[in-house]
Parts: structure tokens; sequence; C-alpha cells
């Protein structure tokens, strides 16, 4: 009734702190039981691997998101930060920018992922963001036609942002 615990030879071993795995799957304890509450990036080892593992109510989730430690935000990929990975990644909170494995929220402008180029500031993408935007994609600089956050590389026409009229070809601003 007191919670799970970490039994040795019969007895709870109080001093243990790590992880440990059952047939529910990888636990985060401190003193001997399981944190349910402890929702982090844990530095440890998990299936005989050192790593940050992301520990959600007590578990590690073996899944891709953006978590966060008292250190920053973090890119997981299957459950641990992902040290070496830069681009964008995705929580709950939107899409983020990363540089090798950690969020940078002083990050202004264009990123690329698989679903094409995006505009960021403060770090993530702005998805309600839709403008005119001077900036660099591919080597190139230009003003840029940004709708939803994304540049519209395959946009060409007219556009009116913010009362002026823009003629845009291939997302470029002509």
């Amino acid at each position: 009734s007191s919670g799970w615990w970490r039994i040795e030879d019969g007895h709870v071993n109080f001093d243990y702190q790590g992880f440990v795995e059952n047939e529910e799957g990888w636990w985060y304890l401190e003193g001997g039981h399981i944190l349910f509450d402890r929702t982090e990036v844990i530095e440890g080892k998990v299936e005989g691997e050192e790593g940050w593992w992301n520990v959600v109510g007590g578990v590690v989730e073996f899944t891709d998101t953006v978590a966060q430690n008292e250190s920053g935000w973090w890119c997981i990929r299957g459950g641990k930060v992902d040290f070496g990975y830069t681009g964008l990644a995705a929580n709950s909170s939107g899409w983020w920018r990363i540089e090798d494995g950690h969020v940078n929220f002083d990050y202004q402008g264009f990123a690329e992922n698989e679903h094409g180029w995006w505009y960021l500031e403060g770090g993530h993408v702005l998805f309600d963001k839709t403008d005119i935007i001077q900036g660099i994609i591919d080597g190139k600089e230009h003003q840029w036609y940004v709708k939803g956050g994304n540049v519209q590389l395959t946009y060409t026409g007219t556009v009116m942002i913010h009362g002026s009229l823009y003629h845009i070809k291939n997302g470029i601003v002509e």
C-alpha cells in the first residue's frame, strides 16, 4: 500500500537509486522505491546502456519527443537523449530547434525537416506565422513567403500581407 520497492534477498534496499526493470517496464527508484510522480530526463543505465533517459511517471518512455530536466530541454530518441542530433524535433508543445541534442531557445531563422522549411523564433516553429521574412535557405538569401510557419517554396502568385501586395515566385518575393 505504500508503493513499489526494490527487494534484495527478501528485504527492501532503502539505499537503492537508479533504474530497475520488471514485467511492467524500466522504472526509476530513489530510496529503494519507485517515484511515480517523477517526470524528467534522468541519467543512468537502462538495458545495459548509459544515457539520459526520459522518465514519465516513474517509468522510462521509449518514445521520441522533447523532454526536460534542470539542465534544459532535450531531444529524446528511443527513450534517451540523442546528443548527436541537430534538426527539428517535436513534443506536445510544438517543434523545436535541436543542436547537439539540446533545444536552442535563442535560435531564430529557418530550419528544414522532412516536411519542408520552417520559420522559428525562440527555438520553436511559429505555426501561426504568415509573413514575408528575410533569411537564408539552402545558401540563398531572399525574402521568403511564410504561411503557417512553413516556407511556401512551390507558391507562385500574389499575396497581401500587412497591407502590402507582394508578387511571389517559388516562395521568393520578386
